[in-house]
């Protein structure tokens, strides 16, 4: 039987800093924390394996801070972004997404100490483990074709209801047998937290209304692992104008009038109806018992950026690339996690399998988004728009697909297919 411990701490700003995400929106300070961010830690062992998810309510974790997670908690720790845009910076190699504070990156290096001291305190619980999935119909494709100010048809940041998504809600609880009690729960939904209602305010965005509904339903000290989907051309339905400036509201008249519907924002009150739904949906998921067979594998490897791109190649530096972990738990469960910002469709170059898969983004430093082959051709801000923000050169190659898929295929054969 697996082992179990758990655990979470809070890593709030202490002062007013900026917040990352919006980097074109100026460096200002926040205004005010709505709620807080966390990092939530479950430690697995099986027979002389041990690894550790981490999560973190941050845009990305960053090579530094993933390397001092992995110096605590050992090789085998997988660093999760929730990717929320409404938190402090971690990321010192994306400065044009937000500039990283010192001091905060510090206290948050003094909180992952702290968390780590909790899980070794802890003894050790036998585990089972029970499977949910859901249908959460609350989020669209934001790829679209659509004239601009410019006068020409391109593949813009508009509603497709009829683009790719995944709607499903994963949700793994871990349990004491013997005690019938909940310990942790891991939990993945693909969907950008861009839509929280103040730009100038600190949240977990919808990823903490979730936790808190966990925990009203397991009990206040459960910790929630997020592992964020494949969400990178995926974002909540918000059309709403805003505040109804006049500039905003002919800006938006403009938009409608050239592209059709439109994303806008939510008001207070829409977010809070919007995430309290889909906090409703996914704790309601109908929850199984999973047979596992006593065996915990992690897999670990790392396509280097310049592998994925065409000349003329761009000094990369020490620029972090794709990396992937895939995790197996017995034989009837695979976690795949990968770093960067995969899309939609890079679920179909992982290899088949008839496990019950989980597959997540954002781990570790967030090199950039990844595309699929189709989507380069299509062009558009997930395919090379991006690259400013992210500080990275170049071009990727008209053959990623087929590179990814390889790269993917080699790392499961290394855990045994």
């Amino acid at each position: 039987m697996f082992l179990v411990r758990s655990a979470k701490v809070d890593i709030s700003p202490r002062s007013p800093v900026p917040l990352a995400g919006f980097g074109d929106q100026g460096n200002a300070p926040f205004a005010a924390i709505n709620d807080p961010l966390e990092v939530n830690a479950i430690s697995l062992e099986m027979n002389g394996c041990e690894m550790v998810f981490l999560s973190f309510d941050t845009l990305s974790v960053g090579s530094r801070v993933d390397k001092v997670a992995r110096s605590l908690f050992g090789v085998n720790c997988i660093t999760l972004a929730s990717h929320t845009h409404f938190a402090p910076s971690l990321d010192a190699e994306l400065p044009n997404l937000g500039p990283v504070d010192e001091a905060y990156v510090a206290h948050v290096e003094r909180q992952l100490e702290q968390l780590r001291h909790i899980l070794s305190d802890q003894q050790p619980q036998p585990a089972t483990f029970s499977l949910g999935r859901i249908e959460a119909p609350y989020a669209i494709n934001r790829r679209r074709r659509a004239f601009g100010l410019d006068g020409k048809v391109k593949m813009r940041m508009l509603p497709n209801p009829s683009g790719p998504k995944d709607e499903t809600a994963t949700v793994l609880l871990l349990s004491n047998p013997d005690q019938q009690a909940p310990l942790a729960v891991f939990w993945s939904f693909a969907c950008h937290p861009v839509s929280f209602h103040d730009t100038n305010a600190v949240s977990s965005d919808f990823c903490g209304v979730v936790r808190e509904a966990f925990r009203s339903k397991y009990g206040a000290d459960v910790a929630c692992v997020f592992a964020q989907g494949f969400c990178g051309d995926v974002r909540p339905p918000t059309y709403g104008i805003g505040q109804k400036s006049v500039r905003n509201v002919l800006r938006f008249a403009v938009k409608t009038l050239l592209q059709g519907k439109c994303f806008g924002e939510f008001t207070k009150d829409e977010w809070r109806a919007w995430s309290k739904a889909l906090a409703s949906t996914v704790t309601s998921a109908p929850l199984a018992e999973l047979p596992l067979a006593p065996k915990l594998e992690v897999a670990r490897a790392e396509m280097p950026l310049a592998d994925m791109h065409q000349s003329p190649a761009p000094d990369f530096g020490s620029r972090n690339g794709l990396d992937c972990a895939l995790v197996q738990l017995g034989s009837a469960l695979e976690i795949c996690v990968l770093a960067g910002e995969p899309v939609t469709g890079i679920a179909t170059l992982l290899p088949a399998t008839e496990k019950t898969r989980i597959t997540a983004g954002y781990m570790g430093h967030m090199f950039g988004y990844l595309p699929t082959s189709t989507m380069l051709a299509e062009g558009g801000y997930e395919a090379e728009g991006f690259r400013p923000g992210f500080s990275l050169q170049g071009s990727y190659k008209p053959g990623l697909s087929k590179l990814l898929s390889g790269f993917f295929s080699r790392l499961q054969a290394r855990i045994g297919g």
